[in-house]
Parts: C-alpha cells; structure tokens; sequence
C-alpha cells in the first residue's frame, strides 16, 4: 500500500494468532520458533521507525502475559508467559495484535 503523493501513511496490521503459530489477518506471517517464541513478519515493511505494537492474550488466563523482545520495521518477536506466585516460564496462549505507523 502507498500513496499517491509520496509522503508516508498510517497503516495498521492486525490479526489473532494462535497458540501453535497459525493467524487470522492480512499483512504478516508467522514463525512459531519454539514454546512460547514467535516472530511476526510484516508483508510491507514499515517507514522510519518500527511500529506500534499492542498485544493481548486473547482469553483471560490467569498469570498469562506477553512481551514483545524486539521490533524494526520488517517484523517483530514476542514471548508469551505465565507467571506464576513462585515462578515464570514460556507458555503457548493465544494472542490479538495491532501494529500501527507509517508506511511509504
């Protein structure tokens, strides 16, 4: 996607991406690299700086968060982990994602 006049625009992507690796969404693919461990690559890439990223875990798990460890304008890669009182380890969940700027 551009523009006509040359100057950037806002794009968003956004999708669902399961457990396992698999999505729902335009714009990006998903390798699943191991427990808990995805990257997102984006179809386009972005302009000028990496773009806004919001994650949630899609159904309400108690302990269950994500952290994205990495962004640029081509991709970015997430952990998703459950915490719990005396520990924290890297679990499959479900997760809904938006990554908006610009693109040229």
């Amino acid at each position: 996607m551009s523009s006509y006049s040359g100057v950037p625009i806002i794009h968003k992507v956004e999708g669902k991406i399961s457990g396992s690796g698999e999505f729902k969404g335009e714009g990006f693919s998903v390798k699943y690299v191991s427990t808990g461990v995805y990257i997102v690559e984006f179809e386009h890439p972005f302009f000028y700086q990496p773009p806004e990223i919001k994650m949630t875990i899609s159904d309400q798990v108690q302990g269950a968060t994500t952290k994205i460890i990495s962004r640029n304008l081509n991709s970015f890669k997430y952990f998703t982990i459950q915490m719990e009182p005396t520990k924290m380890y890297l679990k499959d969940f479900d997760v809904n994602f938006s990554a908006e700027g610009m693109i040229d």
